[in-house]
């Protein structure tokens, strides 16, 4: 019996704790203060007083929230890092924004579906209180439905749709003036870049929308990942199971010579060679950028949290590593500029003001992917041009 009472409670909690963001953070000048009372007691109420405020992450989405694999190095230090240390530019802001508000942070490690199905609905982690937000996720309209966002921390995410290249001519399998009628399209399982925000984006090769009919338009293939990454749905496109792919733009780059659990650098080396992008600059399917906080709908975390955050956007800290990861070649980690960015980008060394009072502006799009090389052909760079 007690045996059994174990196995129920494991599957009750099926969260890890893995880091204390506090921990990492920089000294506070007043420590004792939240002692006292946690950041849970004082932002949502109740009597856990011993409790930190619990931000959970898949571990496996860089550059905003990933767990390292042996030998990594922190992108805003270059200090090299031991391995199963979160990190990301979302954990490392939720950090920040922790501290700016003295606010004791934890990061648990969950699966994706614990946050957001892939079917389209809020996760059973995140509503029944597991924890108290998933961190780095994007706004879209269907997803407003089922739970609350706070202040995005970077910009929107262009998405793209990637298609093999036939290896004899390396001409691509679905051609860019394709409506995708009848074609098998693979999907990341959890990301907001589902198959139904395809058919309400444009085509700019044909100038119409992708058919998202489902009589005849395309044929969604949810590539659902056991580590809640896009491989599964890399593999479904290069096994032929799916002639395309519909994720981020900057998937390729984000992924190649990834070390983390859960990531096949191997499938991310083969733009222009094994596959292409047919577009790259699909914003219709969100309604902002990546934000620090999607949570259970009527939580009051949001309008609490909503200022640490925006304090951490006007610090010379968030100029600074933007700049860091970009130059990490994480280009869309695309930041709402404030009045230190002109400093970071000249390199000037930066100091950890939290105080600054700058406003952040609005969004705009994302640049598109860096290209591939090394192939023949009009698709060689890694994207194909309308005539393709």
């Amino acid at each position: 019996m007690r045996a059994f009472n174990r196995v129920l409670l494991a599957l009750a909690f099926p969260i890890v704790s893995l880091f204390d963001a506090v921990a990492a953070a920089p000294a506070r000048s007043n420590a004792s203060s939240y002692s006292a009372e946690s950041a849970r007691a004082r932002l949502l109420g109740g009597d856990r007083d011993d409790d930190a405020l619990l931000f959970a992450i898949t571990g496996n989405y860089e550059p905003y929230e990933y767990v390292t694999g042996a030998g990594e190095r922190d992108v805003l230090t270059g200090d090299a890092l031991p391995a199963d240390v979160p990190t990301g530019f979302a954990v490392e802001s939720i950090k920040r924004a922790c501290d700016a508000c003295d606010l004791s942070c934890e990061f648990v490690l969950a699966d994706a579906a614990d946050c957001w199905t892939s079917g389209g609905f809020p996760g059973l982690g995140l509503q029944a209180g597991h924890f108290d937000a998933c961190a780095a996720y994007t706004a879209t309209s269907r997803r407003q439905l089922g739970v609350a966002f706070g202040d995005a921390v970077s910009r929107p995410r262009a998405a793209g749709i990637l298609t093999r290249l036939d290896p004899s001519t390396r001409e691509p399998v679905v051609r860019p003036t394709d409506d995708l009628s009848d074609v098998v399209v693979a999907v990341v399982g959890g990301y907001a870049t589902t198959a139904r925000s395809i058919g309400a984006s444009r085509n700019t090769c044909a100038n119409e929308t992708f058919n998202g009919s489902p009589v005849d338009g395309l044929i969604a293939l949810v590539a659902d990942d056991p580590h809640g990454g896009p491989d599964a749905a890399m593999r479904a496109l290069l096994d032929g199971d799916a002639d395309a792919l519909y994720a981020y733009a900057s998937l390729i780059e984000d992924r190649k010579g990834c070390k983390q659990l859960g990531c096949d650098a191997s499938l991310y080396d083969g733009l222009g060679t094994k596959y292409a992008w047919i577009h790259v600059d699909m914003l219709e399917y969100q309604v902002n950028g990546t934000t620090l906080a999607m949570t259970k709908k009527g939580s009051p975390l949001i309008d609490a949290f909503n200022p640490c955050v925006r304090s951490v956007m006007r610090s010379t800290w968030y100029a600074d590593a933007c700049a860091r990861y970009a130059a990490a070649g994480f280009d869309d980690v695309e930041c709402y500029p404030n009045a230190h960015f002109e400093a970071a980008e000249e390199g000037d060394d930066l100091d950890d003001d939290l105080g600054d009072d700058a406003d952040a502006p609005s969004p705009s799009p994302a640049p598109a992917p860096a290209s591939g090389g090394g192939g023949v052909g009009k698709c060689a760079s890694g994207r194909c041009p309308c005539d393709a």
